[in-house]
C-alpha cells in the first residue's frame, strides 16, 4: 500500500501541457527564496522573492513552459504592470495577477498555491 501511495503522489506531480501538438510533462509544486539578487542559474520551480531589509521588488523564475527564459515581475506600486505574492502558512505561493508573456512563448499561466495552472 505504501508503494501505491508513492507512485499516486509522483503521478499527482506531474503537470501535462500539450504545446503546438507535443505534449510536454512539467513538475508541479512551486517553493520560494527570499534573495538579495536574483542568482545567475535559475533553478525550476523556484520563484524568488527579490530585495533587502523586508522591502522586495521583483519576482524571479524560469518560465514553466521548458523555454529556459527567465521571466521577472515587478513588485512595486507605483509602476505598471506589477503583481503581487501571497505566502500561506503551509510555505505556499500565489502569484497575481496572472502571468501572460507577450513576447517569446506566449505562455499564459498563474501560479496559485505553488501550483502551474494554465490559462
Amino acid at each position: 500500500m505504501k508503494i501505491w501511495k508513492l507512485i499516486v503522489k509522483f503521478f499527482r506531480s506531474i503537470f501535462i501541457h500539450q504545446k503546438n501538438g507535443k505534449v510536454e510533462k512539467f513538475i508541479s509544486g512551486y517553493t520560494y527564496k527570499y534573495v538579495e539578487d536574483l542568482p545567475q542559474i535559475i533553478e525550476s520551480n523556484i520563484v524568488y522573492i527579490v530585495g533587502e531589509n523586508d522591502f522586495y521588488w521583483m519576482l524571479g523564475f524560469e518560465c514553466p513552459c521548458g523555454c529556459h527564459s527567465t521571466i521577472n515581475l515587478n513588485l512595486l506600486d507605483d509602476t505598471f504592470p506589477s503583481w503581487k505574492y501571497t505566502i500561506f502558512n503551509n510555505n505556499l505561493i500565489t502569484l497575481r495577477p496572472s502571468i501572460r508573456r507577450v513576447n517569446g512563448c506566449k505562455s499564459h499561466f498563474f501560479i496559485k498555491k505553488s501550483r502551474l495552472v494554465w490559462v
